[in-house]
């Protein structure tokens, strides 16, 4: 509103002092020309108190214009139209130079400035009238000379052609300023809007422009941060200032906002502590037309959250703990409810128990120890160093016995081993893994089946895969494969899979399972290089 106020302020200072200008011709000609004859001197002397009259009132509407800026400029607008067509008749009837009908152009301006299209074509017409009959009939009485219709009528079309590309342009350029002022608003709103939310989300936010420099910061980046009262005091500071006046324990150039602006690095992650508190940083470009323009630097304070993330964990802890008891004292109450049976027995009926009873017997405390055995495997922790190895040695060290098993069980074992790099494993644990996944390979394939362990290696990792032919794994089986206790074998634990997934995370490895019944079975052993290498 305020630009448009300003712009009418414009438009009629110009309005005005064209009429001044107007005015001071209008006067200078009609001076110029008191050349009176006897017979036009009453006439002249009426035309002259008219002109002298509507000259007082245009000059009067000016100055109130001036005086009073609350005025409706519409009304004055309308009576110096007037004033002005007076004055122009009367000029040109008092000293016969037609070409003053030039003049005409104002009043038709005024109106196609100030009214609609349609007013300013209706004054050009009504003007055009004018020249044609009241001036034409006026003019011949007082001075006689040759007038022809047509350059009124031609005169007239140009007003006509003139209000009407005044009137559109104003029109058009109104509409525009409408629209851009509605845009402008609905920016502002939204400035406003985005403003709101920014300040009102619960995490601390940075924006730092191209040169370093704070451009905006939320009120909640000064309660987490607790060291400036306003976040005034933070716009236009250069960040490395900023890092000094926190006391950063590392150099800049190691921070998010450095390595963003000057590293061209992408969207970063990190967590900080700072007063006491556990702050989780986030840092991303903002580029425009492919120019990085801002660094955006969200911070938020997350010691509660990780607080309650360590009481979760250690409750999910403790269930899977109480699972696990459970289960194997599930798995050993079977066979130990056997042994007592039979001790039960021989007690109550003083008979001792025969060879082949005590060989069950046995069985079932194998099958406990085995139990206790595999159990101790999935919780206990290596207690040796990790060493810098190489997978392909391992194997090649392993591949008599590996022989030896696919041997005894009629299978054909294939190596395919690729030189790979050295990683930072346990050994042991490697060993126990390699055997476990080929033992359970070579039990799925009946006589004549195929084993094919691979070894080969990308950027990243290296790829450990055991690939068999053999029946493959039920889907239902395999979504709860790793689960302890799960088996398919008449006499297996249940734990052999959930010791090789632990080996494997211990390993910085993940392990992955393809199969299908009837297709065979590829499990897929992948190293982390980086995260071994830098342990």
């Amino acid at each position: 509103m305020t630009h448009d106020l300003e712009r009418k302020r414009i438009i009629n200072n110009y309005i005005m002092k064209a009429q001044i200008v107007f005015f001071a011709i209008s006067t200078v000609i009609l001076l110029k020309s008191q050349q009176l004859e006897y017979d036009g001197l009453i006439l002249k002397s009426y035309l002259t108190i008219i002109f002298m009259i509507s000259f007082l009132i245009g000059i009067s509407l000016v100055s109130l214009s001036y005086q009073n800026s609350s005025i409706t400029y519409n009304k004055i607008y309308t009576f110096l139209i007037i004033i002005n067509l007076i004055i122009i008749n009367i000029t040109i009837m008092y000293t016969n130079i037609y070409e003053i009908r030039f003049l005409y152009l104002i009043p038709v301006i005024i109106c196609a400035t100030t009214f609609c299209v349609w007013v300013s074509i209706f004054l050009s017409i009504f003007i055009g009238i004018i020249n044609i009959t009241i001036i034409q009939s006026l003019t011949k009485i007082l001075y006689p000379f040759n007038y022809t219709y047509e350059t009124d009528i031609i005169f007239t079309g140009i007003l006509i052609l003139l209000a009407w590309l005044i009137s559109t342009e104003f029109e058009v350029e109104k509409n525009l300023r409408m629209k851009l002022m509605e845009t402008k608003v609905t920016l502002y709103k939204n400035k406003v809007l985005l403003e709101t939310l920014i300040n009102e989300i619960s995490m601390g936010v940075f924006v730092i422009d191209g040169q370093g420099k704070f451009v905006h910061v939320n009120k909640q980046a000064i309660k987490i941060l607790g060291i400036y009262t306003s976040y005034e005091d933070l716009i236009s500071v250069h960040y490395k200032k900023f890092l000094m006046d926190i006391n950063l324990k590392y150099p800049y150039t190691d921070s998010l906002v450095y390595k963003v602006l000057h590293e061209k690095q992408e969207k970063l992650h990190d967590t900080t502590i700072y007063n006491n508190k556990l702050l989780e940083l986030v840092c991303q470009p903002v580029y425009e037309k492919n120019i990085l323009k801002y660094a955006i630097l969200t911070f938020s304070d997350i010691t509660n959250e990780e607080k309650i993330r360590e009481k979760v964990a250690s409750f999910e802890r403790l269930e899977a703990i109480n699972q696990t008891v459970a289960s194997v004292a599930h798995e050993i109450k079977n066979p130990l409810t056997t042994i007592k049976g039979f001790l039960d027995l021989s007690l109550k009926s003083n008979i001792d128990l025969d060879k082949s009873q005590l060989t069950l017997l046995t069985s079932e405390v194998d099958r406990c120890i085995t139990i206790a055995s595999d159990f101790l495997a999935c919780t206990k922790k290596s207690n040796q160093a990790k060493k810098i190895l190489n997978l392909e040695k391992i194997i090649r060290n392993h591949s008599l016995l590996l022989e030896k098993d696919a041997l005894f069980n009629q299978v054909k074992l294939d190596l395919k081993l690729d030189e790979v790099s050295n990683l930072l494993i346990y050994e042991n644990e490697i060993k126990q893994l390699l055997l476990n996944l080929t033992r359970n390979s070579i039990e799925a394939m009946e006589q004549g089946g195929k084993l094919i362990i691979s070894l080969n290696e990308d950027k990243d990792h290296v790829y450990l895969k055991i690939k068999d032919n053999g029946k493959g794994i039920p889907e239902e089986v395999l979504e709860k494969l790793g689960t302890p206790f799960l088996t398919t074998k008449e006499n297996g634990t249940g734990l052999g899979m959930t010791i090789c997934y632990q080996i494997a995370e211990r390993n910085n490895a993940k392990l992955t399972i393809n199969s299908g019944q009837g297709l065979g079975t590829e499990i897929t052993v992948s190293f982390l290089k980086e995260g071994l290498m830098h342990e």
